[in-house]
């Protein structure tokens, strides 16, 4: 098998469709804890955020990320803030009220509620309104909200701002940078290092880079992709719509640090294949590929 057709067999694998029944299981999921969450706190809406909205998710090891936009008087207690931990813990109590018989558990930002002996996982991440984001040149407003910051605060997001430029930016590389993303995080599935390579900071760095964009082959875009990761050294990514701040790789640096040496065993095995196919033996170069993506 040569590696084109190998990393179409690899996506038509993981690429989840509306049809499949684990698709159908998240959105029964879904509307469970939706309509939990609806009859038991005060909700402005409930949005869909991470792989599922950006289109990058993968059957098996990708969850669904709902964002809980609470009411500015469910975390307030008299005229301050709650802690978002506490906040947290009351999320959790609901949930685990409706699914006893689940582990329902705290993770950092969110609760999260493991379906499917944790296959079909839904993370529910607590928000309030913050402010009203105004991108410069006349290219629209987006709602800024305030999610738990992992320490008991609460830290500034903007889904639909990074969604939008994901999104904008698929287009331009006319489909690939999903596709991308997909083989990249059956990569990080099947490394317990690669594991603490955070989703947005992927997603955001594949997209401002411009790797898919061209007609490049998805070896040649995996290997650049292992590149740009080790040449930064797997540090913080300015935030390319330039109003988050830094978005990190990892939570802490001796993850990053272990990712970083995942990400240059892989990057080595990459241009070994790359190599393999540029002297025309397709298969060898198809087996390193499979030993990249799954180890």
């Amino acid at each position: 098998m040569n590696p084109p057709q190998y990393f179409q067999d690899v996506l038509d694998r993981v690429t989840m469709h509306e049809k499949d029944a684990i698709a159908e299981s998240f959105r029964l999921h879904q509307r469970g804890v939706e309509a939990k969450l609806w009859s038991s706190f005060g909700l402005d809406k409930i949005v869909v955020i991470g792989s599922f909205s950006r289109g990058t998710v993968v059957k098996g090891s990708s969850d669904l990320d709902l964002m809980a936009v609470l009411k500015r008087e469910e975390v307030r207690w008299g005229n301050r803030y709650k802690s978002s931990k506490r906040v947290l813990s009351q999320v959790r109590e609901r949930l685990a009220e409706k699914y006893p018989s689940t582990v329902v558990r705290p993770d950092r930002q969110a609760i999260v509620v493991d379906f499917g002996q944790g296959r079909e996982t839904v993370d529910v991440v607590p928000a309030y309104y913050s402010r009203q984001f105004q991108k410069k040149y006349g290219l629209g407003q987006y709602p800024i909200y305030k999610i738990p910051d992992g320490k008991g605060g609460w830290k500034e997001t903007s889904p639909e701002l990074h969604d939008k430029f994901f999104l904008g930016e698929e287009k331009r590389s006319q489909g690939k940078l999903p596709r991308l993303s997909r083989l990249l995080k059956v990569w990080r599935a099947s490394r317990n290092a690669a594991g603490h390579l955070h989703s947005l900071h992927l997603e955001l760095l594949l997209a401002s880079s411009g790797i898919c964009v061209g007609p490049k082959t998805y070896a040649t875009c995996m290997t650049e992709a292992f590149e740009l990761l080790s040449s930064r050294r797997c540090r913080p990514l300015r935030d390319p719509q330039h109003w988050a701040g830094l978005i990190p790789a990892a939570a802490s640096a001796p993850k990053q640090a272990a990712l970083l040496a995942t990400v240059n065993t892989s990057l080595q095995l990459a241009r070994r294949a790359l190599e393999e196919e540029g002297n025309r033996r397709p298969r060898v170069a198809a087996d390193l590929w499979a030993k990249v993506l799954f180890g």
